[in-house]
């Protein structure tokens, strides 16, 4: 048993384990090891892990349904394994399935009521909910948990900002920028609010920032936003 390991089952683990190269050939050696269950070969909590990451793998590329077959299937061989929820309920906010999301997230709360991301990211639903109250109160319980969860502050300026609260919306938007100055999503929402604001010149410098630094689709975007200005 440990030869078979040690041969065949240990590089298709590392490989699809890991984070860094392309994406596909991971998921193909995650599925084969996940072959390899049918034979008894690996034990279901076991099982279970490699079904997460290729859910996570899945998830990174948008592939939105096989994601959560994985993450549904991770939960019942290991219903203890917590990650598999949080990526269900992840799948679920990002696809659009929000009720779906929500019950998870309030699972997940109820096991670990200090956790400031799980506030955080239930915040997202609610807001995606148009439960804007019940967003702003996540918010606020993730950043009194975490001072420095930058998400949190980011989250909550748009969650201001639809409710027409422009200088709260404004200062959180600043305080993400101030947390994580190198992440380009606090910046763009900065941006557009200082432009809905009518302080062009202010977006203008963040839109200058983001095509400077951002990624590949907001540097093409925030460039020719700059090409017409001249």
């Amino acid at each position: 048993m440990w030869a078979v390991w040690q041969v065949w089952i240990v590089p298709l683990s590392a490989s699809c384990n890991g984070y860094e190269g392309d994406i596909e050939p991971r998921i193909e050696d995650c599925t084969e090891l996940i072959s390899l269950s049918r034979w008894g070969l690996l034990t279901d909590e076991y099982a279970a892990y490699v079904h997460l990451n290729r859910g996570h793998h899945y998830y990174a590329l948008r592939r939105f349904p096989e994601a959560l077959v994985d993450a549904n299937r991770a939960t019942s061989l290991d219903p203890s394994m917590d990650n598999a929820q949080f990526l269900r309920a992840r799948v679920s906010s990002d696809a659009g399935w929000f009720e779906r999301a929500r019950a998870d997230f309030d699972a997940l709360v109820a096991r670990y009521p200090e956790n400031s991301t799980l506030y955080a990211e239930r915040g997202i639903v609610n807001r995606r909910l148009g439960r804007h109250d019940e967003a702003l109160s996540d918010y606020g319980t993730a950043i009194k948990l975490d001072p420095d969860n930058a998400s949190a502050y980011n989250n909550r300026a748009w969650a201001y900002f639809l409710q027409g609260r422009h200088a709260e919306a404004l200062a959180d938007a600043g305080k993400a920028v101030e947390l994580s100055a190198s992440d380009p999503g606090a910046v763009d929402t900065r941006a557009h609010i200082l432009l809905a604001l009518g302080r062009k010149e202010e977006a203008l410098q963040d839109f200058i920032d983001i095509a400077k630094t951002g990624p590949s689709d907001m540097v093409r975007r925030y460039q020719s936003i700059l090409k017409l200005r001249g």
